[in-house]
């Protein structure tokens, strides 16, 4: 039997306060497919756009074959603003493990829609949609190509056998969407031959009971999470499994410079009855879930004895939890027993966020107390 599965989508956030108006550009992205199937098909969203925006071209390249993307037969696409717009089936096998290209074309719009979960974008000034080249030449120098925030992107299904393929959900902020650990969990599973697909809807930043909005920085460290998930998970093909890993920000945020309100900082029951949101919501849809505990905090004066007990206590009644399928301890995998701090051979440096060192060691753990509670079966 097959089925629509989503298997690569990104967390929209409002970039309003960077958005500008764009002119004859054309926008290239490359996404690796974790998942074997037929028929993909793109999703546009202008959640956050302030205006409609018309995509005059977008292609997608596939083993060196141009493929143009229509919308009910129309190459013109329009994404309108607050909404999403699902593109026609393309007539195409992809394989797992292999990239596809995709490009758009814009005359002249505002884009204030999209992420930055993706490091390959690329724009160059001109209409790209009818050529495998992506370059101008000025004899060995490249000329007008620039990095991008990916604007207007939002996800990637194809049709595949349901025996076969998982869709998993990372629900996160900046330590999920800077990818140190869903890249390695993503390589721990492939490596099981299994078509499983992790898809990162972390944002930085992210709070899971409130919005957050910093001077100068507007709303791009998204909404609260319990706003955006129906949006960023709920509307997704075929989720398996959902990993919780939010909440650090509610405790480190509030109070600090130019940050939330120190009277912005949640209760124990409130961040139990947050989550308990999420998990009820994703229940009802049979998606199982996994819930993380917060990852320990680094030394870092902010977080004075008393937030750090609300940490703890938090993190026990997430231990306790009769409402998740399994529970990702990921405290007693990074956490300094000596210290209660998140260990300084993990941290990139800013007591916060993980490095590649921890990111390594969490997807490890992560794997093995996902096969270990029969969470996920994987083939080795």
């Amino acid at each position: 039997m097959k089925k629509w599965f989503t298997t690569w989508a990104q967390a929209h956030v409002d970039a309003t306060v960077f958005s500008k108006e764009v002119e004859d550009i054309t926008f290239q992205t490359s996404i690796k497919m974790n998942i074997s199937g037929e028929k993909p098909r793109i999703i546009w969203s202008g959640r956050y756009n302030t205006e409609d925006v018309e995509i005059k071209q977008a292609i997608v390249i596939v083993r060196n074959r141009l493929y143009e993307l229509t919308s009910h037969g129309n190459s013109c696409l329009i994404v309108s603003k607050g909404d999403q717009l699902i593109c026609d089936e393309i007539d195409v096998i992809v394989e797992k493990g292999e990239e596809i290209e995709i490009r758009f074309y814009i005359l002249k719009g505002k884009l204030s829609s999209g992420n930055d979960l993706i490091k390959t974008n690329k724009s160059i000034q001109g209409d790209y949609t009818k050529t495998l080249n992506f370059e101008v030449n000025n004899g060995d120098e490249v000329l007008n190509i620039k990095y991008q925030p990916l604007m207007l992107l939002s996800r990637v299904d194809v049709y595949s056998e349901t025996i076969k393929a998982k869709s998993v959900v990372v629900f996160g902020d900046s330590n999920t969407f800077n990818s140190r650990w869903t890249i390695p969990l993503q390589k721990k599973l492939s490596s099981y031959n299994n078509e499983i697909s992790i898809i990162n809807m972390g944002i930085s930043g992210n709070r899971l009971l409130r919005n957050t909005g910093y001077p100068g920085y507007g709303e791009l460290f998204g909404e609260a999470g319990i706003c955006r998930f129906d949006w960023d998970v709920m509307e997704l093909e075929n989720i398996s499994l959902l990993i919780v890993a939010l909440g650090g920000n509610d405790l480190y945020q509030p109070g600090t410079q130019n940050g939330p309100d120190n009277n912005e900082l949640p209760t124990v029951g409130e961040m139990m009855d947050g989550y308990r949101k999420l998990i009820m919501k994703a229940k009802l849809k049979g998606i199982k879930v996994v819930g993380c505990t917060i990852y320990p905090f680094g030394e870092i004066e902010h977080m004075d004895e008393d937030r750090r007990k609300l940490w703890m206590k938090i993190n026990e009644e997430i231990l306790a939890s009769d409402d998740l399928d399994c529970v990702i301890d990921l405290s007693s995998v990074l956490m300094d027993k000596c210290t209660g701090e998140l260990k300084k051979e993990y941290e990139s440096g800013d007591g916060l966020h993980l490095n590649d060192k921890g990111g390594e060691v969490l997807a490890e753990y992560i794997v093995k107390r996902l096969e270990s509670q029969k969470i996920i079966n994987v083939e080795r």
